[in-house]
């Protein structure tokens, strides 16, 4: 599939997770919580600790990926699904991607059914019990953990759908581009 394939896809999908989520938690609650408290200084520290975990995700994902030999093999089957995308339609799918995964986990489910239980579906979406994608549901659990936490301190979602997106974002960016090994796979 081809970049324009990969981004329509993506669109379609974490789309409808968006719309599936507005329409739970308008069933089921009140999204305008979703927002968070209003207070500027709220928001700034928010968007400041969203950011943060991100980055510290990524970080974390890029040095495990030059240490171990599982998060390597993992990073090439993980590239080997993604074809090359311009940094527009990284952005896109990672905004996209941020905001259906975050408002379905953190915004619906997780008001819905708790901590937990949000946690551990959040991680087993991520790996479907593949042999060769567990180290990738062990990493979004603990991502998840982290994710929630922020959600449940900051009682909005602005934090976590800036997590989300940085993490998308570099690892969309770093996993699309052409590696020897992964050309060798395809």
């Amino acid at each position: 599939m081809g970049e324009r394939g990969f981004v329509v896809q993506s669109c379609v999908f974490y789309g409808l997770m968006g719309l599936i989520a507005l329409a739970w938690g308008s069933a089921y609650g009140d999204v305008s919580r979703w927002l968070g408290p209003p207070a500027l200084e709220s928001t700034l520290i928010d968007a400041a600790l969203g950011a943060s975990l991100g980055l510290v995700i990524v970080a974390l994902s890029h040095l495990l990926e030059r240490w171990s030999t599982a998060m390597q093999a993992l990073s090439t089957e993980l590239s080997s699904l993604i074809p090359p995308l311009s940094r527009t339609s990284i952005t896109l799918v990672a905004v996209l991607s941020a905001l259906g995964e975050e408002l379905l986990f953190r915004g619906a489910m997780q008001d819905a059914w708790g901590f937990w239980p949000t946690v551990a579906l959040f991680a087993v979406v991520h790996g479907l019990f593949i042999r060769r994608l567990w180290l990738w549901m062990v990493f979004a659990a603990v991502t998840g953990l982290g994710l929630g936490a922020v959600a449940a301190w900051s009682q909005g979602l602005l934090g976590v759908v800036l997590a989300h997106f940085t993490i998308n974002y570099f690892n969309l960016g770093h996993m699309s581009r052409p590696r020897p090994e992964v050309l060798a796979a395809i």
